[in-house]
């Protein structure tokens, strides 16, 4: 257990939603800081649980944090999570606005026939 004579002990934490969905995994030496810096996460407001687990150092509190992650895949992690939530929204905004029909495909097909190509 950390105690406050001790600052070198990590932190790891867990966010979980009302259903118990682990939401995000992290490490920091000043919990209530790192916190308060994911307030502005949209995530953030579903929380409505947090786990801390303490470590003997940052490295100890790093590598548990990268199993937590690779194991327990927390939905808003980007690290170590296989590009995690927000990775696969934007390549899903990437490959639609590719597929938005342009002023030149309009001159080729019709309304009907797009619809079908991008179907």
């Amino acid at each position: 257990m950390r105690t406050q004579n001790n600052p070198r002990h990590c932190a790891l934490y867990r966010f979980f939603d009302d259903r118990n969905s682990l939401l995000y995994v992290g490490v920091s030496l000043t919990v209530l800081h790192r916190f308060a810096s994911h307030g502005n996460a949209p995530w953030f407001q579903a929380v409505r649980r947090i786990e801390i687990e303490w470590h003997a150092d940052r490295a100890l509190a790093l590598a548990a944090e990268r199993a937590a992650i690779v194991n327990e895949k927390p939905r808003y992690n980007r690290a170590h999570n296989g590009g995690g939530m927000w990775e696969a929204v934007e390549r899903q905004e990437q490959i639609a606005k590719a597929l938005r029909p342009t002023a030149a495909w309009r001159r080729l097909y019709s309304d009907d026939e797009m619809k079908d190509i991008l179907s």
